[in-house]
């Protein structure tokens, strides 16, 4: 069954569970910011609530060991990817090594 929690917006397998392909994604993302854009001109959006600032899920992840990739570590991965996809003629040619995508994201 389908859950619904006031002010959380998800897309793609989260939404709808591991099935489609790249391109339900598009359409599910567009569906969800349809949504979002709704919910905010009807005034439904929270403010943030500052009371749980530092209190998500990165403190979480960090405490276990989890090596988290921010957007700028991404950049990288995303680089190297478009990089090595031109070299053979294509959009991009994805990192599927988790160690070395780790490794890209650190600048190694």
């Amino acid at each position: 069954g389908a859950w619904f929690v006031p002010g959380v917006y998800v897309c793609g397998w989260l939404k709808r569970g591991p099935k489609g392909i790249i391109g339900d994604n598009l359409v599910c993302a567009t569906e969800t910011v349809v949504s979002l854009v709704q919910d905010d001109e009807k005034g439904k959006l929270r403010r943030p609530d500052y009371r749980f600032r530092n209190k998500g899920i990165l403190p979480s992840l960090l405490s276990k060991g989890v090596e988290v990739v921010d957007v700028e570590g991404w950049h990288k991965i995303d680089l190297l990817e478009r990089q090595r996809g031109a070299a053979v003629g294509k959009p991009r040619e994805k990192i599927v090594a988790k160690r070395e995508m780790l490794q890209v994201a650190r600048g190694e």
